[in-house]
Order: structure tokens, then sequence, then C-alpha cells
């Protein structure tokens, strides 16, 4: 995995660039933020790269903020100036925006970080209206595969091609196990799992304690083992509260601390009824199926245990939130769970309020049973609903009705 590997939001953040004074470049630790930045410093002409991880440079950050951005450019002999770990040093988010409201030019600034810069308040407070948000996931699927995926798209428009599989279930599970951490991928099993474990302890250990005043920060590994081993289900906040030994009153901090540094994303409740969402239980996910792994108890070879469901529906949920980063159908990802226990596991919907519904399945086998939450939203909002698709461990395309298709899980990077 030496060589660099193209990044689909590559001409995202260029286009972003073009008209945009401030680029924000969100994503975990490790998702490639660096690589990407200094493949755009070492291909874009007048664009220089600083990271705040540099002691020297942060520390000068933080005396003077005002001076440091002042002479970035001129020290730098760039355009372009591209900031990574730039939570390090939230001083100059106010000396960015003085700036750039001096001067305007598009292109100015990259500002990168391993944490939700927006849920920052004085970056949100300084840069409402004079930035872009482009978000850099572990690497997916498709980009391993060397191509963008437009499975959603297609969705969406309701032409998804006809896909078979050579991919057989174990090597799907693997691929899940893997996860999409570049310096995970190139080590093997044993070592990918010490290295999860390591990731876990540092995003907690510089990130959370850094950033967020969490009175109970040892309790966060539990916390992350205690939603891995939720996976796929609802979220009872007084029950996970009692287990993780967190107050209830205030485990949603927790949680939202845990979304911001790229640990977890939750899935909300979907219905027709934008108020009604808010009230719904969320799902939540690990944001890499990989991480997730090293929590659950999967035997690799007869691959039948009753992890694999969680970890398929975590390993797809992540596929289609790296696509959204950079695909033009902008859509939000929800579950759907009927009053009388009608499922879909994801539910995209579109700013037009199209929706597309997918259902994971770890079987190699699909009959109708497997499309009941599906048809049961395509029934009450048909005309909505544009796409119904069974993922599962099979290698053929099958049509289940108007709309609704049975899909190998790889269609997700091959589509």
């Amino acid at each position: 995995m030496g060589a660099y590997i193209e990044r689909s939001v590559d001409p995202t953040l260029r286009e972003a660039l073009a008209d945009s004074p401030v680029v924000v470049l969100n994503g975990p630790r490790q998702s490639g933020k660096s690589t990407l930045l200094a493949h755009l410093a070492s291909t874009r002409s007048a664009t220089a790269l600083v990271s705040l991880d540099v002691s020297a440079e942060r520390a000068a950050a933080r005396a003077d903020p005002e001076g440091y951005v002042l002479g970035l450019h001129a020290r730098l002999g760039a355009d372009t100036v591209a900031l990574d770990e730039v939570q390090l040093a939230p001083e100059l988010f106010r000396a960015v925006k003085l700036s750039v409201d001096q001067d305007r030019r598009p292109g100015r600034f990259v500002l990168a970080g391993s944490t939700r810069l927006l849920a920052l308040p004085r970056l949100s407070d300084s840069l409402a209206g004079r930035m872009e948000v482009v978000d850099l996931w572990p690497l997916s699927q498709a980009e391993l595969a060397g191509h963008r995926s437009g499975f959603l798209a297609a969705a969406f428009d309701n032409q998804l091609p006809t896909v078979t599989s050579t991919e057989s279930r174990r090597d799907l599970i693997d691929r899940a196990r893997a996860g999409g951490f570049a310096p995970a991928l190139e080590r093997t099993d044993q070592r990918r799992e010490a290295w999860f474990a390591n990731y876990v302890r540092a995003v907690v250990d510089r990130d959370l304690a850094t950033l967020a005043a969490l009175e109970r920060l040892g309790q966060v590994p539990r916390l992350v083992a205690l939603l891995a081993a939720r996976t796929g289900g609802l979220v009872n906040l007084s029950e996970l509260a009692g287990d993780a030994s967190i107050p209830v009153r205030t485990l949603d901090t927790y949680l939202t601390w845990l979304e911001r540094v790229f640990l977890v994303h939750r899935l909300p409740g979907w219905s027709s009824n934008r108020t009604t969402r808010a009230r719904r239980a969320p799902k939540i996910h690990l944001t890499d199926s990989g991480v997730l792994s090293t929590y659950l108890d999967i035997d690799p070879d007869p691959i039948d245990g009753r992890e694999v469901g969680p970890l398929l529906e975590c390993f797809v949920a992540g596929e289609l939130r790296r696509e959204l980063a950079w695909s033009a159908t902008d859509a939000e990802l929800f579950h759907f769970r009927s009053r009388d226990g009608a499922e879909v596991d994801v539910v995209a919907e579109d700013r037009r309020g199209r929706i597309v519904g997918i259902e994971v399945k770890s079987s190699i086998g699909i009959d109708a049973r497997s499309f009941r939450g599906l048809r049961y939203l395509q029934e009450r909002q048909p005309d909505r609903f544009m796409t119904g698709v069974v993922l599962y461990c099979g290698e053929a395309t099958l049509p289940f009705g108007p709309g609704l298709w049975a899909m190998p899980i790889s269609a997700l990077w091959t589509a």
C-alpha cells in the first residue's frame, strides 16, 4: 500500500478551493488527511502544508495567532496554505477570519482536523459563510479498487446496473474486518487488531483529553466497547448509561464527543415527519468496521456466528457514508423501524425528499421475506420511494418486484 491511492474527494476539494476562501477538511485520525494535503501541495502550484502537530509551529500559532496567520503566505511563498491538525490551536480560527475578511480570494486556507471542526464554537462562530466543508473518511472499497462508486446515485435514479459478484462470503467478511484505515491494511490480521486497539486509545488520550471536559474520560473505552456490542440495534440510553457507569443525563454529551472525533456515527430514526425523527431512537455505528471487528467474537473459519450480521451492516453503512462525501447526490442516512416491527437498516433521503432503502443480509441465499421492511416503506411512501435493495453475500442481481432488488454487497464498489 506504499503508492498513493487516489481519493475520491480530491476533485471536490479542488473545486471548493476554486471558489471558497476557506475549505475545512474533516475526517478521523489516520484517514489520510495529511497524505491528501501533501499530494495537493505537490500537484497544485503555490500550495504549502503546515502541520500543527509540530510543536514549534503550534507554539507560535498559540502565542500570536494573528501575527502567525498574517505572515503565513509570505513565509511559505504560497497562495494556499493548508493547516493540518488545526484543532490543536483553536486560537487561529478568529485570526483566519480576520485575514479572510481583508482578502477574500478563493483558496487561501485549508483547515484540516481530526475533530469535527464545525462543532468547535470558535470555528463555527468565526468562519460561518466563509468556508466549505469536505469530509474525508477512511478508504472505501471503491478507492482501494481504483475508481469512484456511484451506487447511491444510481439507486436514486432507479438505474442500478446488473452486478454479478465473484467474491465469496468469506471475502466480504475479510473486507469488513480489515476496514479502511491504510496503516491497518498494511498489517497482518493479528497486528491489525493491535493497531485498532491502539487507535481507539490514541483518540481518547489525545483528542478527547485535549478537547473535551469529560469527567469520566477513563470510562470512554468501555463506552466504545458497549456501543460496538449494540451495533445494528436501537440504543437504550438508560441501559447504556448504567452499563458504562456514566450518568444518563450526561451520556448524550459523551456520544456527541465520540461523533466529533469520528469514533462513531449515529443513524437517526427515519420518519416522514421531521419533527418525529428527533424523538426516535438512533442506531449507532462505529465509523470503521475494522475497529468494530476487534470488539466482536467472529470465528473466521465457519463464519456463521451471530456477530457477522452487525459487522456487515456497519461495513455497508460506512461505505455509503464514504460515497456521500464525494457524490453529487446530497443525501442523509437514517434507519427505519415501524411500530409494528418493520425495519430497514439504512434509509437514504436526498434534498428532494426521495428515499432509497437498503437492507443488509449476511446470508448467501435470499427470499421474499428479506424485503418485508422495504415493501412496508414502499407501500406507505409510493411517491418518495425510489429503490429498495437487499445487499447480501450471494453472487446474482435479482428482481423482487418493481423497484426492489437483491444485489451482491460488492455492488457498493462495482456499480
